[in-house]
């Protein structure tokens, strides 16, 4: 059971690195008996080393955890589980050193726009922080603007490029600064968390329910009444289920392609959304 204490020991840390002081507060924020199927008690007994997780509750945690399969210690967290299981000697093939990276042209779409997506780490917003900006349509679209880059804006920009009013922005920006969104100096405000930082989607769990509802149709409301269409294309076709099965990963490819485009450096440019809808019509049954 040594290993698998270490395992435990390693969990415990990473969940006091991500802001979770206690077991319990990062058991009851995720909704840990919905999403990890484990009772608390059974969930204190991974962190204690007693037990271990079955292979779909470990990733269950690792995703409430804000770890994905770039992030160091989400590797470390299962090394120590394999370590625990006693196949630790099988990773030495998952890590087998890879040929030289191919030209551009060989690689996948999609991997070079993940490599792109992910060269920033991961941050989640607090639920205070979420609050503040699902509180108005007003703080919701300056978030929307000025997180996409880490320069400063000065406010009148920013009340220039979302359609605000001058004092309308001003309130907006006081509050997201005030919240710890933006930080605020003077009439220019950039965001908080830094240009390193990629704000992760709020969880969906019970407690966020309603409050990921609000952030949706603020968002809706934005696209609905500042959006303007710059690309349409509509292309009508029948084709049996295993074509369409053969055909969606090429669709995901070239949607997935936008972030290769991405310019986080920078305030220049437009905030564009990609959107990808895939209908089907009179279909059987």
């Amino acid at each position: 059971m040594k290993k698998a204490r270490l395992f435990g020991e390693l969990l415990a840390r990473t969940r006091r690195e991500q802001g979770f002081p206690t077991a319990h507060a990062f058991y009851r924020s995720r909704d840990g008996r919905r999403a990890f199927r484990l009772s608390f008690r059974n969930y204190l007994n991974l962190e204690t080393g007693l037990s271990l997780p079955k292979a779909e509750r470990l990733e269950a945690l690792l995703l409430a955890l804000d770890l994905n399969e770039q992030a160091p210690r989400g590797r470390e967290l299962v090394q120590a589980y394999f370590a625990a299981l006693g196949m630790d000697a099988l990773l030495r093939y998952a890590a087998a050193a890879q040929p030289a990276a191919p030209d551009l042209p060989s690689l996948k779409l999609r991997e070079l726009a993940v490599r792109t997506a992910l060269q920033h780490n991961a941050f989640q917003l607090s639920l205070e922080q979420w609050r503040a900006l699902a509180a108005n349509a007003a703080n919701y679209s300056c978030y929307l603007l000025v997180m996409t880059t880490p320069e400063w804006w000065p406010v009148k920009l920013v009340a220039r490029r979302t359609g605000l009013s001058m004092p309308v922005a001003r309130r907006a920006v006081k509050a997201l600064a005030a919240a710890g969104v933006f930080k605020l100096e003077g009439d220019r405000v950039r965001s908080a968390t830094g240009p390193e930082k990629v704000i992760q989607p709020l969880p969906l769990t019970p407690a966020t329910a309603g409050l990921k509802a609000s952030l949706q149709r603020r968002f809706q409301d934005i696209v609905e009444t500042k959006g303007r269409i710059v690309f349409r294309r509509m292309v009508k076709f029948r084709t049996p289920k295993p074509n369409l099965d053969q055909y969606l990963p090429h669709l995901d490819d070239a949607i997935s392609l936008a972030a290769v485009f991405e310019d986080l450096e920078s305030k220049e440019g437009n905030l564009y959304l990609m959107e990808s809808r895939l209908w089907s019509l009179f279909a059987e049954g």
